[in-house]
């Protein structure tokens, strides 16, 4: 996770599939940033949560995407993405 405006108004997640697995939460003044994944064999898990008010860029292998404030789950397989915005666990 990496602020990108004052007060996490905007945040960057950019996973790094090396690691098997990773979590984060931070408290902010606009409420919790969490991130967390985990891989698979060819499968990576990307779970986000995003504050009121704030955006988070997720880098992503095809490009970035923005996401806006709740819960979102995004997954990749073999290197590309297949799914987003199931609801996270």
């Amino acid at each position: 996770m990496e602020p990108l405006a004052p007060g996490w108004a905007r945040f960057r997640v950019a996973p790094t599939p090396v690691l098997t697995s990773a979590s984060a939460t931070l408290d902010t003044v606009r409420g919790r940033v969490g991130v967390s994944w985990r891989r698979d064999g060819g499968t990576l898990v990307l779970d986000v949560e995003v504050p009121v008010n704030a955006v988070a860029e997720v880098v992503r292998p095809d490009g970035t995407r923005d996401l806006g404030s709740g819960r979102h789950r995004l997954t990749w397989r073999l290197g590309r993405y297949v799914t987003a915005d199931a609801p996270a666990r």
